[in-house]
């Protein structure tokens, strides 16, 4: 019965759901009543069946990712909280590790853009519209792009490394290529690198199977990928010249080759909904858990602040058990943009570059250089 007090509307909408699943699960159950007293479906199981209409009606019970605060209480306990090298005070780390990410937040702090949306951007922090937080997002992510690719172009154990970790089935070993734009070499002359490291917003991931009954689905803003060096270098000569298109060979970002992605994906939020937002992220990162079968790293953020987490399976998982619950993430502290950029940079690169195993590992206290 859903109850008729107007005191609680998010209760309402939740016991809302509740009886129209329940609708849908005896409709299901009527029909393959239906269907086993049927002579013609006598030679098929009613296991089959019973399969066949779950499988029909998956789509229609998912539940959208925007609605994961009401729901990722079933897939997730209490989380471990991981911490980062620069707020270790017992521990001062080398100049040589801290160095580059100070200089990279002070390049960035520098540039035009940055000033521009420092002076001139309005963003409405009442509002839950999140144009006006992707212009900081979309600058940090492209300068950690940066980094990561200049990164791969120096170390040649990493940019072999993630060639064939990143190598998708069936596909050729990656060869190397010369990438216009990224000197790697003190005296600015540019390396063949055979990984390529690419940026997608807006990617629609379609339902996924969470745990028995529970299914979610919809929109990840960011998704970052790995590919072959001379594919890109292709892609690049067939787009225009104002950003890379994909043509001719199969999107890397399809549902055949996400399980292929870098492991790390991205949610933007308007500075009123960030707090509210750790159950969509959450709830995405079991979701690409489930399509990669593998940990995956989200970062959630309205440009101001910024918050890791690290999703993996529970490999303890016991059905039933009030105690356990099939997913178990990590979270950081929350890092302010105008104080922590550095930081923010360094566990970009990071999470890009790493399984979530090796990018807590080395968040708290192991450079990127070590490969």
């Amino acid at each position: 019965m859903i109850p008729t007090s107007q005191s609680d509307p998010t209760n309402l909408k939740k016991n809302g759901e509740k009886a129209v699943a329940a609708c849908e699960a005896d409709l299901a159950k009527n029909l393959l009543e239906k269907f086993a007293l049927s002579g013609e479906f006598s030679e098929v199981s009613l296991n089959t069946l019973d399969t066949l209409v779950k499988e029909t009606l998956k789509p229609s019970l998912s539940r959208p990712f925007t609605e994961g605060k009401s729901f990722f209480g079933d897939l997730f306990g209490d989380p471990e909280e991981f911490g980062v090298r620069e707020d270790d005070l017992e521990a001062t780390p080398a100049p040589a590790l801290t160095e580059p990410w100070v200089e990279a937040a002070k390049k960035l702090q520098a540039t035009a853009a940055w000033k521009v949306s420092q002076n001139h951007l309005v963003v409405r922090v009442t509002r839950r519209n999140e144009a006006g937080s992707r212009v900081l997002i979309n600058a940090v992510l492209f300068a950690a792009i940066q980094m990561v690719q200049r990164q791969i172009g120096s170390d040649r154990n990493l940019d072999d490394w993630l060639a064939e970790r990143h190598r998708r089935p069936g596909q050729m070993s990656w060869q190397s290529r010369v990438m216009k734009g990224y000197p790697a070499e003190p005296d600015g002359s540019e390396k063949k690198v055979r990984s390529w490291v690419l940026i997608l917003p807006e990617v629609e991931i379609d339902c996924q199977e969470l745990i028995p009954g529970l299914s979610s689905h919809g929109i990840i803003d960011y998704v970052f990928a790995i590919v072959a060096a001379e594919e890109a270098a292709h892609q690049l000569q067939v787009s225009s010249n104002t950003w890379l298109e994909w043509k001719g060979t199969r999107d890397p970002f399809s549902s055949e080759y996400l399980a292929a992605s870098s492991g790390c994906i991205s949610e933007a939020k308007s500075p009123i909904s960030f707090s509210h937002s750790r159950g969509q992220a959450l709830v995405q990162g079991a979701a690409m858990t489930v399509i990669r079968k593998r940990p995956v790293t989200n970062i959630l953020s309205n440009g101001k602040e910024w918050e890791f987490y690290s999703v993996f399976r529970n490999t303890q998982y016991m059905p039933g058990s009030e105690k356990s619950y099939p997913f178990i993430y990590k979270v950081s502290r929350i890092f302010d943009v105008s104080v922590d950029l550095h930081i923010i940079l360094r566990l970009l690169c990071l999470a890009i570059l790493r399984d979530p195993d090796d990018f807590i590992e080395q968040a708290e206290g192991v450079d990127l250089t070590k490969s």
